[in-house]
């Protein structure tokens, strides 16, 4: 299920005045609006809810967000680039071309993180809903 006690704390901008999502806020985020039945696990007076699908769509978020980070913040390459050779002989011109390698490096590190987010929500979504279809049949005594 769908914590929106936190999402009303941490994103109060998707709630209208009554405490309702806003019509943009379910449309954008459908994982809010709607609730499928979790997957619930019993553990030590806790019960752990796994939504499989909510996974997923995070996990498909996560990915397209990896390539938006590589195309977006290698755009100013060619400036760079362009204003490392202007500058040559220059203290500046090597302070610029560090600046530049320590920013692609981070956005090469950025970058493989939120794709190894993706994927590892992606194989989680996978281990959930592979265990439970094998519960299921054990139970129904396949």
């Amino acid at each position: 299920m769908t914590d929106l006690d936190f999402e009303r704390r941490m994103n109060p901008w998707l709630f209208d005045g009554s405490g309702n999502l806003t019509a943009q806020a379910r449309t954008q985020f459908p994982d809010l609006a709607s609730d499928p039945a979790p997957i619930a696990f019993a553990a030590s007076g806790g019960v752990l809810s796994v939504q499989p699908a909510v996974l997923v769509q995070a996990s498909q978020k996560a990915l397209d967000l990896q390539g938006r980070v590589r195309t977006e913040c290698d755009q100013p390459e060619l400036n760079a680039t362009a204003a490392v050779t202007a500058l040559t002989g220059w203290d500046t011109s090597a302070a610029l071309n560090t600046a530049w390698s320590v920013w692609s490096q981070q956005v090469q590190n950025l970058a493989g993180a939120v794709g190894q987010i993706g994927q590892n929500l992606q194989g989680n979504a996978t281990n959930y809903t592979n265990g439970e279809q094998r519960n299921q049949r054990r139970f129904a005594g396949e």
